[in-house]
């Protein structure tokens, strides 16, 4: 259930609020039906802490207020989804904002070796043994 209700806030969070014209009905929506949610995180609460008595973790605290984080994501989703069109010119969802700042890292291509995919030692270089042609020959 933490797992899931975590999700569902990563999503509400990547979606709207990377948008500049849903932004503000989201989290309103989202502060309103979150509190609105609160008196069911006791019932979440005792049965998280029953079945999950280490109490720890990111997935542990989403279970226990799963209501109200489904109720606020649901709340702001519908108060922000009306707005997102009007952000879409604006809105670029792979993009982070540290993202801006930084200039991707240029490609590096992979080292190739002729060495052997084995850790034995090679054998000692005789000179004696050099094919015809070889350099010094």
């Amino acid at each position: 259930m933490g797992h899931t209700s975590n999700g569902y806030f990563d999503w509400g969070g990547r979606t709207f609020t990377t948008n500049p014209g849903s932004i503000v009905p989201y989290c309103m929506g989202f502060t309103l039906f979150f509190i609105a949610g609160l008196p069911l995180d006791l019932f979440s609460w005792i049965g998280t802490a029953l079945a999950w008595p280490e109490g720890r973790g990111e997935d542990y605290q989403s279970a226990a207020l799963a209501p109200s984080i489904f109720l606020g994501v649901s709340g702001g989703t519908l108060l922000g989804a009306p707005f997102f069109p009007f952000g879409l010119p604006w809105w670029n969802p792979d993009r982070d904002d540290a993202d801006a700042a930084t200039p991707p890292p240029a490609q590096q291509p992979a080292p190739t070796t002729n060495a052997p995919k084995t850790s034995e030692p090679l054998p000692a270089y005789d000179p004696a043994e050099a094919p015809a042609g070889a350099p010094g020959h």
